[in-house]
């Protein structure tokens, strides 16, 4: 089968937006989305302040420029260059398929590119392209150029069926061979690492929809692995102990440092945000790690100044006030008479 083809700049042009914006659009979607939620839920752990909701809208925007945004732009900007210097591009071109290849003709070339050499073959909506291994020949046909779509697909399927055959239908198709690297998806960490890889390959190299799920499932079972471990441990009776050994010891030292507020400036501070704490780096006035840990933002600790006197107290592990699990600081050896702490 033979056809003749001449492109013209917009052809090119049009393809590169096709190719950044549109071509694999499905799987790199949802790539971006589990590398959001995945970057969201660390950004969480690591930086209790940050709010999850945002973390992803900033981690998806990055990724789709990435993705999407300098793709284009370098792509763009590599094929002004090859319009500076390759005019060839744009010369009428005789594209024939024979028993060894694809045969190329035009006034300034004349080359055959064997079956086994080429890449890949792609159908798009508007174009037929055909890519070299060396990825640096490469010819774009524009289906204008054939009488009819139909004929445009017989010829895209010699193209592909010759090729298939050349290098072998499972290798050429998909990535069956990483099936088995998936098992690593079930080593935490490991497997994320593991699924970012095969999670790529699926979409880049192979287009293998189940290499992909693959890749999915392990980035997923890592974060479902770590949310489980977090909550367990949050939620068993060492930690629990643990937390509150932690709040009553904070909320013990927090009455010596109201107490000395009062010294300083001859009332109580209105809130916990009035102490200064100058050289003491670890006066603490929020709640312990059990709400951090929850992705939620550090609470303050319960404080009411009453008249000349104050209530201070934590909500416990449960995080709900006045419940049977509230904390309240205990003074060892201390005349509460001689202070303003309003005594539970």
């Amino acid at each position: 089968m033979e056809i003749i083809t001449q492109k013209t700049k917009e052809d090119y042009e049009n393809y590169v937006r096709y190719f950044c914006f549109q071509r694999r659009l499905t799987p790199k979607i949802f790539s971006i989305v589990v590398i959001s939620l995945y970057a969201s839920f660390l950004g969480t752990q690591v930086f209790p302040n940050t709010n999850y909701f945002i973390n992803f809208i900033v981690v998806a925007i990055i990724s789709s420029v990435i993705y999407f945004v300098i793709p284009f732009i370098l792509s763009t900007r590599k094929l002004k260059k090859t319009f500076l210097n390759e005019k060839l591009f744009l010369e009428k071109l005789t594209i024939s398929t024979t028993t060894d290849g694809v045969q190329l003709h035009s006034d300034t070339l004349n080359v055959l590119w064997k079956w086994v050499n080429i890449k890949l073959c792609e159908n798009s909506k508007d174009f037929i392209y055909i890519l070299l291994f060396d990825k640096t020949q490469s010819v774009l046909i524009p289906k204008r150029d054939f009488n009819s779509d139909e004929d445009a697909q017989a010829f895209f399927n010699t193209i592909q069926n010759e090729v298939l055959k050349a290098q072998g239908l499972a290798k050429a198709t998909s990535g069956k061979h990483l099936y088995k690297w998936g098992w690593l998806g079930l080593i935490p960490n490991v497997g994320l690492v593991a699924g970012v890889i095969l999670l790529f390959r699926g979409v880049f190299k192979f287009n293998d929809r189940k290499l992909i799920l693959i890749g999915i499932g392990d980035i997923l079972f890592t974060i479902v692995f770590w949310t489980t471990v977090i909550f367990f441990s949050e939620n068993s009776t060492s930690f629990i102990q643990l937390h509150n050994e932690v709040t009553q010891k904070n909320l013990n030292s927090l009455v010596k440092y109201i107490e000395f507020y009062k010294i300083q400036h001859g009332v109580y501070p209105d809130s916990l945000q009035q102490l200064d704490k100058g050289e003491d780096e670890f006066m603490m006035i929020y709640e312990s790690a059990k709400g951090i840990t929850k992705g939620n933002k550090p609470r303050l600790f319960n404080y009411q100044k009453v008249g000349q006197r104050y209530r201070l107290s934590s909500d416990g592990t449960d995080e709900i006030p006045d419940t049977k699990d509230d904390i309240y600081p205990r003074l060892q050896n201390a005349d509460t008479t001689k202070i303003g702490l309003i005594i539970k």
